[in-house]
């Protein structure tokens, strides 16, 4: 997987942001090679701060999603919430506005996918802090949630 990440981000590369548009009937797919997202990115820097971006698994291509909406059904408003893990002793709630990365969870389709907040920490990658935060997934899965989209470095072949 790591060979096609590479592979795919030097293509990825060669495309200039105007080659690009959004599928219209699939809006939550890479907009270039057509992968589901492995997570999703808040920006920090101007003049795209507090932009949210889902970013791809494959290719590593970032493009502009809509906040506060589910980017796997498309509900919005109540049905999202934020979760993160929360400190044993702390508020909870509070811990989930400091967390650098948290789920984005969907009431409606009971899907969650993690959102990074690079004003926290700028240093965040999004398939490999996917993978830092498992005990996030964990947590959410007790709590009847199911991943969006899995992490490329979990895909499993099927031993053939």
């Amino acid at each position: 997987m790591n060979a096609l990440q590479v592979y795919w981000a030097v293509l990825a590369d060669s495309f200039r942001p105007t080659d690009l548009k959004p599928l219209a009937d699939a809006p939550g797919l890479c907009p270039l090679c057509g992968t589901l997202p492995v997570a999703s990115v808040v920006q920090a820097r101007p003049p795209y701060a507090s932009y949210h971006y889902l970013s791809c698994s494959l290719c590593a291509c970032q493009w502009h999603y809509v906040r506060v909406q589910c980017s796997q059904c498309g509900a919005a408003g109540k049905d999202i919430a934020y979760r993160a893990l929360a400190d044993v002793d702390g508020d909870s709630g509070e811990a989930v506005r400091e967390s650098a990365v948290r789920a984005e969870t969907c009431d409606h389709c009971h899907s969650y996918r993690k959102i990074l907040y690079l004003e926290k920490d700028p240093a965040l990658e999004p398939v490999a802090d996917d993978l830092g935060t498992l005990s996030l997934d964990l947590l959410l899965g007790e709590e009847g949630y199911a991943r969006a989209s899995q992490n490329p470095l979990l895909w499993q072949s099927d031993g053939d």
